[in-house]
């Protein structure tokens, strides 16, 4: 069996270190196969997001980007009806073979946006084999040339040492924020092949929020369920769109590359209409509509982590064969045509607070503060997505129910 294990974090601090070595930058690809690998990305990342909304109740966070890359990743081993699911799923029916380039220029130019006084993106991707298999050469002279991802050997029936030596090295990868991706009972004796991604974003407000501004003030779960939470505050320059039920607000992070978009609705029961709404095409609707004003923001602190086993989501979408024993088709991996996809872990954790950093501030309760321009406060349930202004590339997105969870 074949598990696919995918690790993220992401968090609003100033990186420390002077830019990272990015290595050489791949090949060009043509602008078309990288604006197709980004539409097909997306359009997975709003389906899945979809999806998981009908049944996870409370919050939801991800990174569609790191499961799009870690799934191509096994698309490249796959071949038949196997390919043509993922493939169709992924939305990358069009790009074929030429998505795989396509993911190593995409994932260069996500990190090269990075550096000194600018986000940090860090990628890292994985292969673990069990030890004695036959992976083809080619296969895995694709995914160390495209996805920079060494098959390492593992003896999966050590399953704990297995199980360690991956935790380790995600946790490694996250700077321990995800130390645990693979859960006892993941890994079993029959496990052979787990494909691992990790990402780590950090970045600072263009416009931080002064922690003195803090105040404790009510937020709207429901039109009859109120909590308090600490909001941070500032007035400056943003870019806002109003769109049928909504408000959109565009917060830069240092750098510019990177920005949060904050999908309000006008009434916490408005919420679930904005899913209907949410599509590739109308969030550069949304962006190219924005106006930058002076706006007076209310924005509360929130933490969210969500651990999740992606393949039911998946098999509703329509990637089932993948993990069908005996039906599967990985042979362009390995030659048994026993490999099938057993589990899709996927860990995410967001921070986001003044300037990020994660000091505590002692919180005032007090009356909001008199405000001289139009307001923007993020009082009630709301959609957060974080995109490459670059590429258009959706990195991550979710839903806040509930700051305080």
């Amino acid at each position: 069996a074949m598990l696919v294990g995918l690790g993220l974090t992401i968090g609003c601090q100033r990186a420390v270190e002077p830019g990272i070595d990015l290595g050489p930058p791949p090949p060009e690809v043509p602008p078309e196969d990288l604006a197709a690998l980004v539409e097909g990305n997306n359009q997975f990342a709003l389906d899945l997001y979809k999806k998981l909304a009908e049944t996870e109740k409370g919050n939801i966070f991800f990174s569609p980007y790191s499961i799009s890359s870690a799934l191509a990743m096994t698309y490249a081993g796959a071949r038949g009806q196997t390919a043509e699911e993922m493939a169709k799923v992924l939305g990358i029916t069009k790009l074929g073979d030429k998505v795989h380039p396509a993911h190593a220029s995409l994932a260069y130019k996500l990190k090269s946006a990075g550096g000194k006084d600018k986000p940090e993106f860090q990628i890292a991707n994985a292969l673990w084999g069990q030890t004695g298999l036959s992976f083809k050469p080619e296969f895995l002279q694709l995914t160390r040339k495209h996805y920079g991802a060494g098959l390492q050997e593992v003896n999966f029936s050590d399953t704990e040492n297995a199980r360690g030596t991956i935790n380790k090295w995600v946790g490694d990868q996250t700077r321990e924020k995800i130390p645990e991706l693979l859960k006892p009972g993941v890994l079993d004796g029959d496990t052979k092949l787990v494909l691992t991604n990790a990402i780590y974003f950090k970045a600072d407000w263009l416009h931080p929020f002064e922690k003195t501004s803090t105040k404790a003030g009510p937020f709207h779960r429901t039109p009859t369920d109120t909590v308090t939470v600490p909001f941070m505050h500032q007035e400056a320059c943003f870019r806002v769109a109003g769109i049928g039920d909504a408000r959109v607000l565009e917060l830069p992070y240092v750098g510019g590359e990177y920005a949060m978009l904050i999908v309000l609705p006008h009434k916490p029961e408005d919420f679930d209409s904005i899913h209907l709404s949410l599509t590739n095409e109308s969030i550069s609707g949304w962006l190219a509509k924005s106006t930058e004003h002076k706006y007076d923001i209310m924005l509360p602190k929130f933490k969210m982590q969500m651990a999740v086993n992606l393949v039911p989501t998946l098999q509703q979408l329509g990637m089932t064969t993948a993990f069908v024993e005996n039906a599967a088709d990985f042979s362009n991996c390995e030659e048994s045509k026993h490999l099938f996809i057993e589990s899709v872990e996927h860990q995410a954790t967001i921070d986001v607070d003044e300037s990020g950093t994660t000091a505590a501030a002692a919180t005032e309760v007090s009356a909001k503060t008199k405000s001289l321009g139009p307001q923007f406060i993020v009082d009630r349930p709301f959609l957060v997505i974080i995109r490459s202004k670059q590429t258009g590339a959706i990195v991550f997105i979710g839903k806040v129910l509930d700051p305080k969870l």
